[in-house]
């Protein structure tokens, strides 16, 4: 009797050693939260997809990459950047992704992510909702969302920068005019709806711009990203231009995106 009861003790420890274990295992492996945050600017619930790094702690400090259209933020990007991390291509870093409202507006061809990334959108709109999108969603992108999100997960922010395509990247163009030091680097990939004409950076203080586009992309596209990078230089503003192997779509994005990650 006593050796089943001394048996049955070693099994109890041995169970409760391989709960630990396996709890600690689960905290090491990376994370992708998706969950909804309420926007005072926008009246509205708004989604957010923010990836954890392997082993993630709150007192190390992490480069944290903002993003545009944060649904793109998916098993693919967590899977890729664990191969980059694991393979010492990166360092560990956490992206969060800001989804974009995708739902269309009634009786129009657009949708309200449109009017939430280009600010021509809503001139002389008369519907104050559409009007003021812009404006909106620049405060819920800029000021709601690094609050909320910082203090729930108790970053320690190293680096902060912004990654966006198509509208997205327009929407970081227009953030780099605007804001030039609210972000350390512009990642914008086939960039749409940027408005450049009136730029006029200081050369001694001017953001970090990285823009790509794809050999397959809508000529007209393209030819629009080349006039920006002329204008850039022109203005004897600095930035980086490549052009990927691909075109106008999320797979062509990360695999371009895994290598500006080198870079950082």
């Amino acid at each position: 009797m006593k050796q089943a009861i001394s048996i049955l003790k070693m099994v109890k420890k041995i169970a409760l050693l391989l709960v630990f274990i396996s709890c600690s295992v689960c905290g090491q492996q990376s994370r992708l939260d998706t969950f909804k945050i309420y926007s005072t600017a926008l009246n509205e619930d708004r989604e957010i997809s923010i990836y954890l790094p392997k082993h993630f702690n709150e007192n190390i400090n992490y480069n944290v990459i903002y993003s545009t259209d944060g649904q793109f933020i998916n098993e693919q990007y967590k899977n890729k950047l664990d191969h980059l991390i694991d393979l010492k291509k990166i360092e560990p870093v956490v992206i969060i992704g800001v989804h974009s409202n995708e739902t269309e507006i009634p009786n129009s061809y657009f949708e309200y992510r449109n009017y939430e990334y280009l600010e021509s959108m809503g001139i002389g709109e008369t519907n104050t909702d559409l009007s003021n999108r812009f404006k909106n969603h620049l405060s819920f992108f800029t000021a709601e969302v690094p609050k909320e999100i910082e203090e729930k997960y108790h970053l320690k922010v190293k680096n902060k920068y912004f990654y966006g395509v198509s509208n997205g990247a327009g929407f970081g163009f227009y953030l780099a005019c605007n804001y030039p030091d609210f972000f350390q680097k512009y990642i914008l990939y086939s960039i749409a709806g940027a408005e450049y004409q009136n730029l006029n950076w200081e050369l001694k203080n001017y953001p970090n711009l990285t823009l790509a586009y794809g050999d397959k992309e809508n000529k007209r596209l393209i030819e629009n990203i080349k006039n920006l990078s002329t204008f850039l230089n022109t203005k004897g503003y600095n930035h980086t231009i490549r052009m990927y192997n691909g075109g106008h779509n999320r797979s062509d994005w990360l695999n371009q995106f895994s290598e500006d990650l080198k870079a950082l």
